[in-house]
């Protein structure tokens, strides 16, 4: 994952121990609890360096988290001196939270020495806000179904998603193959390697405590495409990682104020990819 790095809430070391770094991303998600799993799987990630002089062992926990969460201290990953690694704690569940639930958890990523049950020489706390939402409770000012041909007149949008292309050889159409809510989705083509396809849309949210943005994705060629979503309170990149399947995201907005999205494919590691982007939803909660 590639991102806006997030620094720890709180950091501790034992005296004499240097050159243990970690970031997580500067990303607080917002779920639509509709439909998810209960319990829910919620997956912690981070970036972690070691330059100490002896191998760490990396288990992470969450402290304190409130009523509803299972979790327990996992053995993360070994870093031999001089190493660096993508981690991610992956065995905490939510049972599905009621609508509205904002919640912030701290995860704290101990350093250990010896093994993972050795002593602990350091650790690092992360923060993330986390937003449950239950869009049927909320007002949706908008959908991107993407069930209307391209509007053929200046900006030439789709559901006002105004398309910027990389070269004449991408793409940027409805498709009828994949879709989640109707019969069309929109899907953008990246046809070579380092090439990208990039949409962007403004909407007036109206008046609420907060808002969001809500949508489905998919993509056709696993760990080749990277996904860059610029929002009004975030920005952030990840891996497409998982192919042929839909997935879920969500990002914040900011209510009764005029909300610029861009979502742009960038295809790093092959020679072409496919992203798919369907039932997109402009939600407001009071």
């Amino acid at each position: 994952m590639l991102f806006s790095a997030r620094l720890p809430k709180g950091s501790w070391r034992r005296p004499g121990v240097r050159g243990i770094l970690a970031l997580s991303p500067k990303y607080d998600p917002m779920f639509d609890i509709v439909g998810l799993p209960n319990p829910f799987a919620v997956y912690f990630p981070a970036s972690i360096t070691n330059l100490y002089s002896a191998t760490i062992y990396v288990t992470a926990l969450l402290l304190s988290p409130p009523a509803g969460w299972n979790d327990s201290e996992q053995n993360v990953t070994s870093l031999t001196v001089g190493a660096s690694a993508r981690v991610e704690k992956s065995n905490a569940t939510r049972n599905t939270p009621g609508a509205g639930t904002n919640e912030t958890i701290t995860c704290r990523w101990n350093y250990r020495t010896g093994s993972y049950a050795g002593p602990i020489i350091g650790y690092d706390d992360f923060q993330i806000l986390i937003y449950w939402e239950n869009i049927s409770l909320g007002t949706v000012d908008d959908v991107d179904s993407f069930e209307d041909p391209q509007n053929p007149n200046p900006p030439y949008d789709f559901d006002g998603w105004v398309p910027l292309r990389h070269c004449v050889s991408d793409t940027i159409a409805r498709d009828s193959v994949y879709y989640v809510h109707g019969a069309w989705s929109l899907r953008l083509f990246n046809s070579a390697v380092d090439h990208w396809t990039q949409i962007e849309k403004s909407l007036s949210v109206g008046a609420g405590s907060r808002a969001g943005i809500f949508g489905f994705l998919r993509i056709t060629q696993s760990g080749r495409t990277c996904l860059k979503v610029t929002a009004p309170y975030e920005t952030i990149e990840f891996a497409l990682v998982p192919a042929t399947t839909w997935r879920r995201f969500g990002f914040r907005l900011t209510p009764d104020a005029s909300n610029t999205v861009t979502i742009r494919a960038n295809t790093y590691w092959g020679a072409s990819d496919y992203v798919y982007l369907d039932y997109i939803r402009w939600v407001r909660f009071a």
